[in-house]
């Protein structure tokens, strides 16, 4: 068990170095994604801040994945001071894109209050659209996540 672990840290620490210098080099999709590493601490030690800052370059370059991790921290108030109004810029500039982790952040402010009224209807419509919603993204979301090893299976 030992040995496997070190395996596994080598390859971290490998795709972390990798990832870092191509960040480093000012690839948007790099920055994002060590910004999920610090969020994560997936091969480095988990750093709120640090994670805002590698988010918050791809976000400037664009990269809508940047953007919702920036939006993110804010909704959160991890590595930033927690501000809805910040996070709903961020969300939306990303859901311009067609991100569908934004567009979601969206729904999910609107639904809780957060920043912007609360928008709570029980028409059938709105029912289904709900359930459609859950089905269409949280359901593949939950099984990429869980297949890729996001939650330890």
């Amino acid at each position: 068990m030992r040995r496997e672990k070190a395996i596994e840290w080598k390859k971290s620490s490998e795709a972390v170095s990798e990832t870092r210098t191509r960040a480093e080099e000012g690839n948007a999709k790099a920055e994002a994604n060590l910004g999920n590493m610090y969020f994560h601490g997936r091969g480095v030690p988990q750093d709120y801040a640090e994670a805002v800052r590698w988010y918050r370059k791809a976000a400037d370059q664009g990269d809508a994945e940047g953007q919702d991790g920036v939006a993110y921290m804010y909704l959160r108030g991890q590595g930033v001071p927690q501000d809805y109004a910040e996070a709903l810029g961020w969300y939306r500039k990303a859901a311009d894109q067609g991100y569908a982790n934004a567009e979601n952040g969206i729904a999910l402010m609107y639904s809780q209050g957060q920043g912007v009224p609360i928008r709570v209807t029980t028409t059938p419509s709105a029912l289904w659209a709900l359930r459609v919603r859950v089905l269409v993204f949280w359901a593949p979301l939950h099984f990429r996540q869980c297949f890729c090893g996001a939650c330890g299976l």
